[in-house]
């Protein structure tokens, strides 16, 4: 899902899908990502449909992508923080659609979505690879349908 042309930090994203026991992986959940560029655009009009993904998670529950920290877009007057969208599905569970969002980032505690209280654990701590990339780990736990 990289696209280095488009700005934005190199990130690498990580995490277990599991059911909602915390401990069951649920292997071959899909998982749709989709964000915004660096400079705060989506890709809507092109055939590209850039920083667009569907992964399916390995025998683990685990999954990982390559992308680049979004960029800020305006709502409306208001600045959005920085966030990837998700949407993880699994056979015999409840759909989630969710964001997650980056801690320190200013934006965070004027937007009514990233500020809200249910928001608290998608609000995540960037840590920094060996390689140098920054990294966040996103576990997630779906419900029984």
């Amino acid at each position: 899902m990289r696209m280095a042309e488009d700005g934005g930090a190199p990130l690498v994203v990580a995490g277990t899908i599991y059911a909602n026991n915390c401990v069951t992986p649920l292997p071959g959940a899909s998982i749709d990502v989709w964000q915004a560029d660096g400079d705060g655009n989506y890709d809507n009009d092109s055939e590209a449909y850039r920083f667009r993904s569907r992964l399916i998670a390995g025998e683990d529950g685990g999954y990982t992508f390559n992308t680049n920290l979004p960029g800020k877009y305006l709502n409306g007057g208001q600045l959005r923080p920085s966030h990837i969208h998700f949407r993880v599905t699994a056979e015999s569970y409840r759909e989630l659609i969710s964001q997650i969002y980056f801690k320190d980032d200013p934006a965070i505690a004027a937007d009514p979505w990233a500020s809200s209280p249910g928001a608290e654990l998608r609000i995540l701590t960037v840590g920094e690879l060996e390689t140098g990339e920054k990294s966040v780990r996103f576990d997630i736990y779906l419900v029984p349908a």
